[in-house]
């Protein structure tokens, strides 16, 4: 992905390069031009951030200005002293600019070290709150967890993104137990769930099956970011999972009045569209991309898919309590532009990782056929798997 970047990157550089020379005669005056319009931003950024880490809100807000209209809620609720994680879904390239832009407190991440851990760029890390990991090895995962409860224990502001990959499908992955392990033994830790909207159909996501190769649609667009209350240290993977899709329904009701549907969602594959409701939960094709590890479950046989962005689902009992993962009660909903939790009259299980089951399954659509897309040497194929 990078690797393309940089290469249309070079091309471009290529044709100025070309330009320059037609207009100058020299080659040593044009390449001088070029370097000096690559290096000199870069360092003076550099600096600035270095110098003056506090302008780092308004310099990233300035940057996303021309493009995104930034809206958010609950910022009060990031704590301005102490140990503090962030953590939200992860849909773009660009979610921790865009969540940087508006925190009031410098956000500490994770940077591959061989970008970060250079003579030249160590001081300029350190300044801006970067810390240097091994992007591979048996260690790396252990390296980075200590890393980032060492930040916490200096009282810093963590970001993390518990799916710990970008979504393929516009509809938040699992949780990762990576974030148990960090705020194990740490109570003084608060931990905020962060809601993103609006950004998937970005260039900087998955929509349309790609990242960067598309172009951009509209003018400007809306993007809603919603903190939630502080949640302790003791919370777990699959329950913030839930807080986030709650800030995910209060990030929507920014920008729009109701759920947003992703262009990867199938309507062949199994979904839930409530008679008065409209469409609820719906399922895509899995994403495999074996070169990167990548392995997206986003379908199964039977269920009736995930909920839609803008949507939350839980199941409760008889006397309101909310049901443990793969229990069935009545399902209630949450959905952006409405007001409160909504009985559904319908009964069901939602499992850890999102998925819905109906115990009546001809009140959604169910699919006994399986979908994925394998993506392999930049080609991705898509194929429709029948059950035995």
């Amino acid at each position: 992905m990078i690797r393309k970047l940089l290469r249309i990157l070079l091309i471009l550089a290529l044709i100025i390069l070309v330009l320059l020379w037609a207009v100058t005669g020299s080659w040593q005056i044009s390449l001088a031009i070029i370097a000096g319009l690559i290096i000199v931003p870069v360092l003076l950024f550099g600096l600035w951030a270095a110098c003056l880490p506090w302008s780092i809100r308004p310099l990233f807000r300035l940057i996303l200005l021309p493009r995104y209209s930034l809206r958010s809620v609950g910022v009060d609720n990031i704590p301005l002293r102490g140990p503090v994680m962030l953590t939200g879904n992860h849909v773009t390239w660009i979610d921790g600019f865009v969540i940087a832009s508006i925190s009031p407190r410098p956000i500490t991440v994770l940077v591959n070290k061989d970008y970060s851990d250079n003579p030249g760029q160590r001081w300029l890390s350190r300044r801006m709150n970067v810390i240097p990991i091994p992007a591979t090895g048996p260690k790396a995962q252990k390296v980075a967890l200590d890393l980032m409860r060492q930040a916490l224990d200096e009282g810093r502001t963590v970001g993390l993104f518990p799916e710990a990959q970008l979504c393929r499908s516009g509809v938040m992955n699992p949780f990762q137990r990576g974030l148990e392990l960090i705020l194990k033994d740490k109570p003084e830790v608060k931990v905020i769930p962060i809601g993103l909207a609006g950004l998937w159909g970005s260039i900087f996501s998955f929509s349309e099956g790609k990242f960067f190769k598309k172009w951009p649609k509209g003018w400007r667009r809306r993007v809603g970011v919603s903190f939630g209350p502080p949640l302790p240290n003791t919370i777990k993977a699959v329950e913030l999972r839930k807080h986030i899709l709650e800030e995910i329904v209060n990030a929507t009701e920014l920008i729009t009045d109701g759920p947003i549907l992703s262009d990867i969602i199938n309507l062949e594959l199994g979904h839930w569209r409530h008679h008065e409701l409209g469409l609820l939960a719906a399922s895509a094709p899995d994403f495999l991309q074996p070169d990167r590890r990548v392995h997206q479950v986003a379908n199964k046989p039977g269920s009736v898919g995930q909920a839609l962005p803008g949507v939350a689902i839980k199941a409760v009992d008889e006397d309101g309590n909310e049901c443990s993962f793969n229990k069935s009660g009545r399902l209630m909903v949450r959905i952006a532009g409405k007001k409160g939790w909504i009985d559904t009259g319908t009964t069901g299980r939602i499992e850890a990782d999102g998925f819905v089951w109906l115990d009546n399954p001809s009140l959604g659509y169910i699919s006994r056929l399986r979908m994925e897309t394998v993506r392999e040497n930049g080609v991705s194929v898509s194929s429709t798997i029948e059950p035995l």
